[in-house]
């Protein structure tokens, strides 16, 4: 995780997922001191739920996400 710090992330993770449940989310989030770690909560199981989360997922996190991190990068010597 500590490799991983300095690397703009978005994490997201379902609710109602049984078999990566919140609680890891939450454990790997804390392992390192992350600059930029954003954690969304998602009401979708492992494998349901996500088709009908993503295009707002991409809309309000993904995208600005992208944007910022490509303006960081213009501005880079």
């Amino acid at each position: 995780a500590a490799k991983l710090a300095d690397i703009p992330q978005i994490h997201f993770y379902g609710l109602d997922d049984t078999l990566i449940s919140p609680a890891m989310s939450a454990r790997f989030a804390g392992l390192a001191d992350f600059k930029d770690l954003t954690r969304v909560a998602v009401p979708a199981g492992h494998d349901t739920g996500w088709q009908k989360a993503w295009p707002g997922l991409l809309q309000n996190y993904v995208l600005p996400m992208r944007e910022r991190t490509e303006e960081l990068r213009n501005h880079m010597p």
